[in-house]
């Protein structure tokens, strides 16, 4: 069975496509078999890993009964289901258990994975409630901003909704700090705040992402930091929190 994990913020620019993407990478690394679902329609981490739809996409398959999704492989240990423009319209799609539909594709392909991972767009939608109810913890990236603080909290009231209606066993795994600068003060007042403060300081994964240009060289390229330069800010912190979700997440 599966550890289902959806990495979602309300807020956009928190580093959520970058933390999935390359959570993934790092958990494939370890040899961890990983399934990502790109729910995103702006589709970011396909473009990532340089896959796309076919005629046959994820939104086929959310729609239609018995579709199943097209899985891409991305190496030995990374899959990906791309995104597709196409999900934009699931929103006022009318079809039966719309809520459940993505948990119900999910069901059949947990055995063959170690971890499913969601990339989902910043938004309250149907998709984003779709990736909840089909996971077991949530991670929702933080910024040194006040801004961002308020996509957090749309996402825990998010969770205590799905919680009561569609799945009681989700959790929110925790908040990761991401796009954090040492040299910056405001960067440091920020974490020490969270660090101290009774709504975040239970909840902050250790690991802590620091801000790393080299994340944008990555994607330009598409691969991953570990293909570009497994020593930077950005692989190492990535790698960092695969072991803590490995060690955290059962």
């Amino acid at each position: 069975m599966a550890i289902k994990i959806a990495i979602a913020c309300t807020k956009g620019g928190v580093s959520k496509t970058t933390t999935t993407f390359e959570l993934a990478s790092a958990l494939a690394r370890k040899k961890k078999k990983v399934l990502l679902f790109d729910l995103d329609p702006q589709g970011d981490c396909s473009t990532w890993a340089d896959v796309k739809s076919g005629e046959i996409s994820i939104f086929n398959s959310l729609t239609e009964k018995d579709t199943p999704p097209p899985i891409s492989h991305i190496n030995a240990y990374f899959d990906i289901i791309p995104s597709s423009s196409k999900l934009e319209s699931f929103e006022s799609f009318n079809v039966t258990g719309k809520e459940v539909r993505l948990k119900k594709i999910v069901d059949k392909l947990e055995d063959q994975y170690d971890y499913i991972i969601y990339d989902t767009q910043p938004a309250i939608s149907f998709l984003v409630g779709n990736a909840l109810v089909a996971s077991d913890y949530v991670i929702t990236p933080l910024t040194c901003d006040e801004f961002s603080v308020k996509g957090i909290t749309k996402i825990i009231e998010l969770i205590d909704d799905v919680q009561d209606v569609y799945n009681k066993n989700l959790k929110l795994g925790g908040i990761l700090i991401t796009n954090f600068h040492k040299g910056m003060t405001m960067h440091r007042e920020a974490l020490e705040y969270y660090k101290s403060s009774d709504v975040f300081k239970n909840k902050l994964f250790k690991t802590v992402i620091r801000q790393t240009q080299k994340i944008k060289t990555a994607v330009v390229k598409r691969m991953s930091i570990y293909d570009l330069d497994k020593t930077s800010h950005a692989a190492v912190d990535y790698q960092k929190l695969a072991e803590e979700i490995i060690k955290k997440f059962k």
